[in-house]
């Protein structure tokens, strides 16, 4: 059904839009290798190993970091780099782009302390929109 209607409506398709659907693939693959596979036992948990070792280990290409554990490490990233900004420049203003407006904005995500005052912008692309350098 969930791919289905990507299928007909469209959209940005990313792979955590898909995770409804894994263990329903899952066990579609299970029964197909039970009945035809004499070894089922071992296929099935070598594949189970091979989820294991993609959540933690990063493919040899370009992909998006929330596909697996590689988020954490941009999760810490903002953190250290928001007590880094509380710590040094308390009080200072930033410009930032989403998400990081509402991280510096709501303490409930956990990422600060109190709110930092913060400016945004919808075109932080253009160049005339950066303050020039000394």
């Amino acid at each position: 059904m969930n791919a289905a209607l990507f299928s007909v409506l469209g959209g940005a398709l990313l792979t955590r839009y898909l995770l409804p659907m894994y263990p329903l693939v899952l066990l579609i693959a299970l029964t197909a290798i039970y009945r035809r596979v004499r070894w089922w036992q071992c296929l099935a948990a070598l594949s189970a190993l091979a989820f294991v070792f993609g959540i933690f280990l990063n493919p040899p290409y370009g992909f998006a970091p929330e596909d697996n554990l590689a988020y954490a490490h941009v999760i810490r990233l903002q953190q250290n780099g928001i007590a880094e900004l509380e710590n040094r420049y308390p009080g200072a203003t930033v410009l930032s782009a989403w998400p990081m407006t509402d991280e510096l904005t709501r303490p409930e995500l956990g990422y600060l302390q109190a709110v930092i005052p913060r400016g945004s912008h919808r075109g932080l692309h253009r160049r005339a929109d950066c303050p020039r350098r000394p």
